[in-house]
C-alpha cells in the first residue's frame, strides 16, 4: 500500500519479508506489520513516531524476536518505545499483562513483558531493585531455568547475555555491539 501521510510506497518488513507500513521518504513508522506484530511506538517525550524524534535525535532499536525497545536516550533519559498502553505510569499494561511501574527519577521501565521474558536485573542509573524473573519467579541473576546472569551496558542500560531457553541475545547493545 501507500503511506497516506507522504504518499510513499511501503517497504517490506526486514524480519518476515512481508509489506508493512514503513514509509521510506518520511522515515516514519506508520502502523504495524500484521504478520510479525512489530508495532509502531511513539517517543514518550515528544509524542512522535520512533525513529523520527527531532528532540533527542535517537532512532529506536527493537529486538526482532521479542519486540522490546533497545537503546537509551542520553538526552531525555527515557526509553523510546515505552509501553503506549500504560502511559509511563504504574499499572498493568493491557498488552503484556505485567505491572510495568516506572522509576520516578528517570521514568525508566522496570520489570518485563511476560511474552518475551526479558529485562532482568536492576537499573544502573537509579539502583531500583529488580523484579523477579517472570519465567521462573526467582530473583534475577539466579534463574536456574534459563541459566543466564544479567549484564547491563552502563551506556544504554539493556541486558547482555544469552538465554539458553529462548536461544536469542537478551537485548543486544546497539552501541557496544555486545
Amino acid at each position: 500500500g501507500s503511506c497516506t501521510h507522504c504518499k510513499g510506497t511501503c517497504k517490506s518488513c526486514t524480519h518476515c519479508k512481508v509489506p508493512r507500513r514503513s514509509c521510506t521518504p518520511c522515515k516514519i513508522f506508520h502502523g504495524s506489520c500484521t504478520h510479525c506484530k512489530v508495532t509502531c511506538r511513539s517517543c514518550t517525550l515528544c509524542k512522535v513516531p520512533c525513529g523520527s524524534c527531532t528532540h533527542c535525535k535517537v532512532t529506536c532499536r527493537f529486538c526482532t524476536y521479542c519486540n522490546v525497545p533497545h537503546g537509551f536516550c542520553t538526552s531525555c533519559k527515557i526509553f523510546h518505545g515505552s509501553c503506549t498502553h500504560c502511559k509511563d505510569s504504574p499499572g498493568s499494561c493491557t498488552h503484556c499483562k505485567v505491572l510495568h511501574g516506572s522509576c520516578t527519577h528517570y521514568k525508566i521501565f522496570h520489570g518485563s513483558c511476560t511474552p518475551c521474558k526479558i529485562f532482568h536485573g536492576s537499573c544502573t542509573h537509579c539502583k531500583v531493585t529488580c523484579r523477579s524473573c517472570t519465567l521462573c519467579k526467582v530473583p534475577c541473576g539466579s534463574c536456574t531455568h534459563c541459566k543466564v546472569t544479567c549484564r547491563f551496558c552502563t551506556y544504554c542500560n539493556v541486558p547482555h547475555g544469552s538465554c539458553t531457553h529462548c536461544k536469542v541475545p537478551h537485548g543486544s547493545c546497539t552501541h557496544c555491539k555486545v
